[in-house]
């Protein structure tokens, strides 16, 4: 998938650019998460690209819903569904600054529809490859290891999302800028759009990040605010496992467990199928991932939703009560 542009790399005629840059300013004043700027001002960026490369308008009064719609076309033959649905409602919400900021009258989208998107069942991990990932970290006695299994632990626990796992402050002696409570067994987690909430961890997953915490202790980093430290030494990043490094620790003990691919987001999912199947709400669900959407929950929902279902059927047994 192409790589946003930034906006200060954007080349284009007309007042776009100078829009974008002003709309991404509004987003940072709005205190919009740094994932949530990137995407809007990508995909204000990929629109004026798109318009000066086929020269078409780049004033933000003369585009139109038929320029918009143009791109739009052209995403759809290289992106998923998803994705281009990203795109479209990270554009409604640039146009939508632009009028209450008097810069055009109507949005060139206002009465456009979303792309429909063809919802596919996720990829899902199932138990015996999550227990194997599992067993590949805990094998792993050194500190790398003792990290990799909190890390995975607290994926499974609570179905975070990679961004807030990778995020968690440590740092006992200052309760306002500590997100580990391992007396109380919680983590403290802030969400998109810098949302705060606090997710429960088990006895597991407890045992797994004391481990860690005291391996810790004496790391050469041990004086970083963040918790998850790691041994290379870059620039301002120094010592800390950074988003993408969480990232390449899962796909890491993924393959050690003979799965390719593996990613965090897997352990989402597996994380709702899990909770549901045991028999959790799914108001309990929303509230522990973050969702204020039910879209969302469907979504993540669907994964095996037939085996959820055959399971409570052999425990409900309709038929076979008359």
């Amino acid at each position: 998938m192409p790589q946003p542009l930034t906006a200060t790399t954007i080349q284009v005629g007309g007042d776009i650019g100078a829009a974008i840059a002003s709309f991404k300013r509004t987003l940072a004043q709005e205190n919009k998460s740094p994932a949530t700027v990137r995407a809007y001002v990508g995909a204000a960026e990929g629109l004026a690209r798109f318009l000066d490369e086929k020269r078409m308008p780049t004033t933000l009064t003369t585009i139109t819903r038929e320029h918009v719609e143009e791109y739009i076309i052209a995403l759809q033959r290289r992106w998923k569904d998803t994705s281009v649905a990203a795109r479209f409602q990270a554009l409604q919400a640039f146009f939508k600054w632009a009028v209450d900021r008097e810069e055009v009258h109507d949005s060139p989208m206002a009465r456009m529809k979303r792309p429909k998107v063809r919802e596919a069942v996720p990829a899902m991990l199932r138990e015996d490859e999550v227990r194997a990932i599992l067993r590949v970290c805990e094998k792993d006695k050194s500190f790398e290891g003792k990290r990799d299994a909190a890390i995975v632990r607290i994926f499974l626990d609570t179905g975070c999302r990679r961004s807030e796992v990778a995020n968690l402050r440590f740092n006992p002696k200052d309760p306002h800028n500590n997100d580990v409570g391992l007396d109380q067994r919680q983590l403290r987690i802030w969400g998109k759009g810098g949302i705060e909430r606090f997710v429960r961890i088990g006895d597991k997953t407890t045992d797994a990040l004391d481990k860690y915490v005291s391996a810790r202790a004496s790391h050469t980093y041990a004086s970083s605010e963040r918790l998850w430290l790691t041994s290379h030494s870059r620039g301002r990043d120094a010592g800390r496992l950074t988003e993408s490094g969480l990232a390449q620790v899962v796909l890491k003990r993924g393959e050690e467990a003979g799965i390719k691919g593996a990613h965090a987001h897997q352990f989402r999912h597996w994380y709702a199928h899990s909770w549901l199947a045991a028999g959790g709400t799914e108001g309990g669900l929303m509230a522990q991932c973050g969702w204020k959407s039910r879209r969302m929950l469907q979504r993540y929902g669907a994964a095996l939703a037939t085996e959820r279902s055959h399971a409570e059927h052999d425990r409900l047994r309709p038929g076979d009560r008359l």
